[in-house]
């Protein structure tokens, strides 16, 4: 069985005089921007019984407009793990393509997986994971001022698959960058 191939995610920016931005469409009102970034595919792979990555690809998987790749480094644990805004257990990148173009934001966050990757599909919730522009390529135009994201997804487990659109990811980035952004072991 496979799962719908969209899902959301939710990126917010703190910006005077803007709110309720869904993809290119804004409105006035309060202090906020939130950017509802649609993707077309979600994955998943796991690495030992903590470690587990998670692509969100927003155009076609081959050659995505964007991606969302959060790395898991340990499971939260009742008790154990604090549940508060500061709390991490995994790194977010956000790497937008336009134009020949790219930039690539990165920060950390708590995800709160919802199963203990045994299963086929994964759902989890990443709480509120602080963005900064880390990298763009000269053309880079769309920069988000103080992004966060969070919100609840979904993925379809693939570890083979995963690994290997990180790869072309991060080949597509260096192309733009003109030098390497992300290095994996293999």
């Amino acid at each position: 069985m496979t799962l719908p191939m969209r899902c959301a995610a939710v990126l917010m920016c703190v910006l005077p005089l803007l709110a309720g931005c869904r993809s290119s469409v804004s409105t006035t009102g309060s202090d906020e921007l939130a950017l509802e970034a649609l993707f077309d595919s979600a994955l998943c792979s796991v690495e030992g019984q903590q470690w587990l990555h998670v692509l969100l690809l927003s155009g076609p998987e081959d050659d995505p407009d964007a991606a969302l790749h959060i790395q898991m480094f340990y499971r939260p644990e009742a008790g154990r793990t604090p549940m508060d805004v500061h709390a991490t257990n995994a790194t977010v990148h956000y790497v937008r393509f336009q134009d020949g173009a790219a930039g690539v934001y990165g920060g950390a966050g708590l995800m709160m997986p919802g199963w203990r990757f045994s299963g086929s599909t994964f759902n989890a919730e990443l709480r509120h994971a602080n963005l900064r522009l880390l990298d763009a390529s000269p053309g880079f135009t769309g920069q988000l001022t103080r992004p966060w994201i969070a919100g609840s997804l979904s993925a379809r487990r693939d570890d083979r698959r995963t690994m290997e659109l990180l790869r072309q990811i991060q080949g597509k980035l260096a192309e733009r960058l003109g030098y390497p952004r992300f290095v994996m072991a293999e």
